[in-house]
């Protein structure tokens, strides 16, 4: 019998809030670990920030992300702008000083 560690027995599943980003990687079977481990330049972290409008991926990585989700580079540009950006709460000191 052959044992697989749990991350490779990991299904490819929806984050929370499914992001069109996260429906491609899905839609290719695979999970964020699978992804970040078959772009080698990325981490699993960056994955979700990219999946959750954190951030996006960069200009050079998008053929080679568009190619392993098995998609095409324009669908690949359709869903991380369709993705909601979420921006990191930020402090306005301004409202703050006129209280």
């Amino acid at each position: 019998m052959v044992f697989v560690s749990i991350r490779e027995a990991v299904m490819a599943r929806p984050i929370t809030g499914e992001s069109p980003l996260a429906r491609l990687r899905v839609d290719a079977g695979m999970s964020q670990i699978q992804l970040a481990q078959r772009l080698g330049t990325v981490s699993e972290p960056g994955i979700h920030r990219w999946e959750t409008g954190r951030t996006r991926p960069s200009v050079d990585i998008l053929p080679r992300l568009a190619a392993t989700l098995g998609v095409s580079l324009e669908a690949l540009v359709q869903a991380i702008v369709k993705t909601p950006r979420r921006q990191e709460s930020v402090v306005d000191t301004q409202s703050l000083r006129e209280t």
